[in-house]
């Protein structure tokens, strides 16, 4: 079996973004204040905001 993705859960959505953007070198392929989603050769890295 192969995970295929990860969902996280952050206190601070543009934080998160630019942290794990510089991370991974790549932008996120949906991005609003709630659900941002980055393709990493083909592994899903989900954020959502924590509430």
């Amino acid at each position: 079996m192969k995970i295929k993705s990860l969902y996280i859960c952050v206190n601070d959505m543009e934080r998160a973004i630019n942290f794990y953007t510089s991370f991974f070198e790549k932008s996120p392929i949906k991005n609003d204040s709630i659900y941002s989603v980055f393709d990493v050769d083909g592994f899903r890295f989900d954020l959502h905001i924590k509430k």
